[in-house]
């Protein structure tokens, strides 16, 4: 049986360095007995029951979702797009972070 894996960086919240690489089938959360939590990576290097568990305060992130923290990154609209970001900001068709959507 062939499991699909995906790689998972385990990082410093706070500077962003990377403290290792994991291939994993995924990451989720795990209760104990006395239903304190966990962090369980599943089926590591593509095998079966093969689990690596970790403490609740740590940073785990998939590899292509991980941004990190220690850069500022300053987002850019795709090219093309400006026009018509401009028309939604200026007619008001965008939400504040203020507003409840009601």
């Amino acid at each position: 049986m062939d499991i699909k894996i995906h790689e998972f960086l385990v990082y410093d919240k706070e500077t962003g360095k990377i403290h290792d690489r994991i291939n994993a089938y995924c990451k989720a959360e795990d209760s104990l007995p006395d239903l304190s939590k966990r962090w369980i990576l599943k089926h590591v290097d593509g095998k079966l029951d093969n689990n690596l568990y970790f403490s609740w305060d740590t940073s785990i992130c998939k590899a292509d979702c991980f941004i990190d923290p220690s850069v500022d990154l300053s987002f850019k609209l795709k090219e093309g797009t400006e026009e018509e970001f401009e028309f939604f900001m200026k007619n008001g068709y965008h939400m504040s972070s203020n507003d409840k959507g009601d």
